[in-house]
């Protein structure tokens, strides 16, 4: 199996195409590419399947906006042991649509718990939140909101559940929290509660989202979205740039092309910086004419062909024979400009070569 051909229609679009010479398995999904004597890899996949790792796939607690166009998402479960910044979760089902996506993990909390803390009192403030304050100056310093509070054996059972942190205050010794069965002072218990609380700092991860700036999408306590999270050292990775397909329905097991975008470039799987791709089969489409040097040189004709993107090669006519000048084995020259200055002793080889 071999490429026949790598295409981008747009320099600026992160949209290639790959084509086989022979019809080839769905699942052959790793191609390696040559880039100016570099050596990448593309990871292809289907519509619906994701290319990269899985690190872990849970439902999601909470969705909320933390500052700029940073959001977390929390885990109803501890866990995320493993993930680190720079891995991808792409987050799907959320009530808010402006949530879902894929992005690039910026910070990782993996969870724990506090133990279980002697309530004092437990207080209305307004609305539908309410006040633990501890005796004993717990250590409520890691405790963070989004994270939750399980309350039991209160005197009145409206107090007692499981509810989403709204605030915390270290040095006062209190937490507030959602408890939609209160809604006024009625039921507080002003000293010497009997409840205690556990508190679960929940597995927390945050990355941008550019299209939140507000916590107008916040989604508190029982988000219906579910997330998943990927290996993020390939995809960001400057030497091994990622490919991944949103075209092929995954029920086929053999194409002969596939159309697929590089995550490098594009920002919806977690893209920085273009990185050029180009394959070990060059793609001689791309490049239009610039130069022809013919009856110059006794012996043979040139003709200089450029990319938009600044890519060249130089084709050499001589007694009939065709053979090519590429940069990446022309390295003093890394400018066309240069290349075609001194195309009389650049190193030319028969297409087979380079396209193998």
């Amino acid at each position: 199996m071999q490429i026949t051909r790598l295409s981008r229609t747009n320099p600026n679009d992160p949209k290639y195409q790959l084509v086989f010479d022979v019809p080839v398995p769905l699942d052959a999904t790793r191609f390696s590419f040559t880039k100016n004597g570099v050596n990448y890899t593309v990871i292809l996949g289907c519509a619906d399947r994701t290319v990269e790792e899985e690190l872990a796939s849970n439902d999601l607690d909470s969705i909320f906006f933390i500052s700029g166009n940073t959001v977390r998402a929390t885990y109803e479960t501890e866990g995320l042991l493993g993930i680190v910044v720079g891995d991808i979760i792409t987050v799907d089902g959320a009530t808010n649509e402006i949530n879902d996506g894929t992005f690039e993990i910026t910070d990782v909390r993996v969870g724990s718990s506090v133990g279980v803390l002697d309530v004092d009192a437990i207080d209305w403030q307004s609305g539908t939140t309410v006040r633990n304050t501890y005796n004993g100056t717990p250590d409520l310093s890691n405790v963070e909101i989004g994270d939750r509070v399980a309350n039991s054996s209160a005197t009145n059972a409206s107090n007692d559940g499981d509810f989403i942190i709204t605030a915390v205050n270290d040095g006062s010794d209190y937490i507030e929290y959602t408890n939609p069965a209160r809604t006024d002072a009625t039921d507080d218990e002003v000293s010497d509660s009997p409840a205690t609380s556990i508190l679960s700092l929940l597995g927390y991860v945050e990355y941008e989202n550019s299209e939140i700036t507000d916590d107008s999408y916040d989604e508190f306590g029982d988000s219906p979205a579910t997330a998943t999270i990927y290996d993020g050292t390939v995809i960001n990775s400057q030497e091994l740039p990622v490919g991944w397909s949103e075209s092929l329905p995954c029920d086929e097991e053999i194409v002969e092309e596939i159309t697929f975008y590089d995550c490098t470039q594009d920002p919806c799987c977690g893209g920085g910086e273009p990185i050029p791709i180009d394959s070990g089969i060059i793609d001689l489409d791309s490049y239009s004419p610039s130069d022809i040097d013919e009856g110059n040189d006794p012996d043979a004709d040139y003709y200089g062909f450029t990319t938009i993107e600044g890519d060249w090669y130089i084709l050499k006519v001589l007694d009939g024979s065709y053979t090519y000048a590429f940069p990446s084995y022309n390295p003093l020259y890394d400018n066309y400009a240069d290349a075609w200055t001194n195309r009389a002793t650049l190193t030319y080889k028969e297409f087979s070569e380079i396209a193998n």
